[in-house]
């Protein structure tokens, strides 16, 4: 029975050493930067990355946005605006992670402005593809980031492989987006762009719009709206939405597959729940340049050029839109529509 008793408690303890030391190790290496963001580095993963950077970097401007922000030109931002800016870029971002990183960054004292992209490719989507884990600060959180599958199997090897590759042979150029943080997530340094690429692909239906889900489509859109606006909180600073410049095939498309109307009742739903809260509304969607493709690589993803116009517009407060313009600004982006139909009926059935 001793012998049980003490086979059992070495047991324990060893468990408990290794489990303290597993701990410890995640804390030290905070491979998903929730405790400490110590160097300008980006550490392999804006899905893991981005909810410890909300928390720990040092920012005053929040950029939050899907790919269609993750080539802004950061330093061009910061000089521009005048600020320190975290840009938190993620792929097919939907509203519920909005919320998400918006909450993180109202606890921080002090980010005054925040940007926004509003995609309409998401606004039906809800969830987070990023743990819940990394989002919160309370004990079992932690626990489940000291013992994480993603920390110890899948980031913390890449990370002490990407140190000792930095600190020996040296990392090459085409990786410095995955570990400088104001690059985080540019993809435009392997992007073909071209009106030929983007007819390719159009007419192989690559990047298509096709997965939407039209069934109730439009009231899943408004609710998703309500819920965001639900965490929208105008009084903690100055929020500007915009709407990304996709380009004329784009709303072709979705005219194709006959939810265009749809979009255009959201988008007015959208502005009216940003006016109602006292945000500013920038829509970037009737710019003439969206008709020409040589812009973009698909039908919704542009050159570095256009991110940079965005923030100069930022700046000078153009492109903006309120009650009193709405319908004119819709009539505009209803009119590129049909005058690049027109240039195109080869593309249409």
């Amino acid at each position: 029975m001793n012998k049980a008793k003490k086979y059992l408690l070495g047991f324990v303890s060893g468990v408990l050493i290794i489990a303290i030391l597993m701990g410890c190790a995640v804390f030290v290496i905070d491979p998903f930067f929730q405790y400490r963001v110590k160097e300008d580095k980006y550490k392999l993963s804006w899905l893991y990355n981005s909810p410890g950077l909300a928390k720990n970097y040092e920012y005053d401007t929040l950029l939050l946005g899907s790919s269609m922000i993750q080539n802004t030109d950061m330093e061009h931002f910061e000089e521009t605006l005048n600020t320190k800016a975290l840009k938190i870029g993620i792929g097919g971002v939907n509203l519920d992670e909005s919320g998400r990183y918006l909450r993180l960054a109202y606890d921080r004292e002090n980010v005054k402005d925040f940007y926004v992209s509003i995609d309409f490719a998401s606004l039906d989507d809800e969830g987070t593809r990023t743990p819940l884990y990394l989002f919160e600060d309370d004990i079992i959180s932690r626990l489940k980031y000291f013992f994480s599958y993603e920390a110890w199997l899948r980031f913390i090897p890449l990370d002490i492989a990407f140190i000792v590759a930095e600190k020996t042979i040296g990392l090459p150029e085409s990786m410095k987006e995955e570990t400088e943080i104001k690059r985080v997530g540019e993809w435009f340094p392997s992007a073909v762009f071209g009106k030929e690429e983007v007819i390719d692909n159009y007419t192989n239906d690559r990047y298509s719009v096709s997965a939407v889900d039209k069934a109730d489509l439009e009231n899943k859109m408004k609710t998703n709206i309500d819920k965001f606006f639900d965490i929208v909180d105008t009084l903690k600073g100055n929020h500007f939405f915009f709407f990304p410049p996709y380009s004329s095939l784009y709303w072709c498309e979705t005219q194709e597959k006959d939810y265009f109307e749809e979009y255009m009742r959201v988008k007015k739903y959208f502005c009216e729940k940003a006016w109602a809260a006292g945000a500013t509304v920038y829509d970037f969607q009737t710019a003439e340049f969206t008709r020409d493709l040589d812009n973009y690589k698909d039908t919704t993803h542009y050159k570095v050029d256009i991110n940079n116009w965005m923030t100069e517009c930022f700046a000078k407060k153009e492109n903006i839109i309120t009650k009193e313009n709405f319908a004119e600004n819709e009539q505009k982006l209803r009119n590129n529509t049909d005058i690049f139909r027109n240039e195109h009926t080869f593309l249409f059935k």
